[in-house]
């Protein structure tokens, strides 16, 4: 299993328009993205305009190839008009899901926080949405 986080700012006071445009765009455009099982959007603590998305893919194939597609640089688009100074990507190699193994072993809900997880996880024919 791969990660891919997304760091940056968005403009100030642009954050409930930002999410928005995330909860009605880009999550129902990527629902059914080939290999992602599961994505967050994390917003700062400390700092409201500071915030990570969090994906979560089955394998790095997978995640290349949509980092590669024409979906991706949509979305890209999209959000961009929101984003100012500093901005990254990297991956990560998941090493350690135990929390994910614990919600399925203890019959949880799969749901993510950010409400969205790719319907093969969720054992249906779509996913949820808040």
């Amino acid at each position: 299993m791969f990660a891919r986080l997304a760091w940056g700012k968005v403009k100030p006071g642009t954050w409930d328009e930002y999410e928005r445009i995330y909860h009605e765009e880009i999550l129902p455009a990527t629902r059914d993205v080939k290999g992602l099982s599961l994505r967050e959007l994390l917003q700062g603590a400390d700092d409201p305009d500071e915030g990570i998305s969090l994906t979560l893919w089955d394998s790095r194939e997978d995640l290349d190839a949509y980092e590669r597609s024409s979906l991706h640089q949509d979305m890209v688009d999209r959000a961009r008009a929101f984003y100012v100074g500093e901005f990254w990507v990297k991956h990560f190699d998941v090493r350690l899901g135990e929390a994910r193994k614990q919600a399925r072993t203890a019959g949880g809900s799969q749901e993510g926080l950010g409400g969205w997880q790719s319907s093969v996880e969720a054992g249906s024919s779509e996913g949820s949405a808040d």
